[in-house]
């Protein structure tokens, strides 16, 4: 119990000082004078955030995005990772090697911002935040490996009441994959959420920017006007 209270106040109390700091009068928290309970208590702040139209902007395309890309991941991986689970697949493990080779190798930053902004012609539209990272070659082999644990006698006996391969993968694999999908579901979520270098390279109107580039681009303009 003294360990798991620990933990949880390490946890906990930089989340307090954010919350005391967002509702601090900013000198004080440029002194340093916040630690756990705001000092000189004010607004400003969230004034400021819901006056500056980019934040919000930005949270509504963030949010947008991970939607969608959440739900692109979760299909392409499933899509994916059914047929490289089936025995009478005979290239399977051949495929799931090129997959694999992905995750060592990749083409690089230039040759992708070629494909997207050049060949594919994507830049500035919401493909080009999602179709990169459309499926991971680590969830798909987590996805396959859950579907080979299902027994085979499941499938067997699908087959004898005249299922065909798609019936067996919405009716049966996916239901009992809750579980994996709810995983591979919450990264996906989190690496869309925190995502903002592909915004950076593709992304040319303001009202198309994620809000963490915004957030970043806010942090990076104080620190030039503080240099001046």
């Amino acid at each position: 119990y003294i360990l798991l209270a620990a933990i949880m106040l390490v946890v906990f109390l930089p989340l307090v000082y954010i919350v005391s700091a967002s509702f601090s009068d900013p000198q004080a928290v440029i002194s340093n004078e916040v630690w756990f309970l705001p000092v000189r208590p004010t607004l400003r702040g969230y004034q400021a955030v819901f006056k500056n139209r980019n934040i919000l902007t930005g949270f509504a395309n963030s949010f947008y995005y991970m939607i969608v890309g959440t739900l692109v991941n979760i299909v392409m991986t499933v899509m994916c990772a059914y047929p490289l689970s089936r025995k009478e697949f005979t290239a399977r493990n051949k495929v799931a090697m090129i997959f694999v080779f992905t995750m060592y190798f990749s083409g690089g930053l230039i040759p992708s911002y070629l494909l997207i902004n050049n060949w594919l012609h994507l830049s500035n539209t919401i493909f080009a935040l999602i179709l990169p990272g459309a499926m991971s070659a680590y969830t798909v082999i987590i996805m396959r490996n859950f579907f080979e644990s299902i027994p085979d006698s499941l499938e067997e006996s699908a087959k004898l009441d005249g299922a065909n391969d798609v019936t067996i993968l919405f009716r049966i694999m996916v239901p009992l994959s809750k579980a994996s999908i709810a995983t591979i579901a919450l990264w996906s979520i989190v690496y869309h959420w925190n995502e903002w270098f592909n915004c950076m390279l593709y992304m040319k109107d303001e009202d198309k920017y994620v809000l963490q580039y915004v957030l970043r681009k806010i942090l990076l303009d104080g620190q030039t006007q503080d240099i001046n």
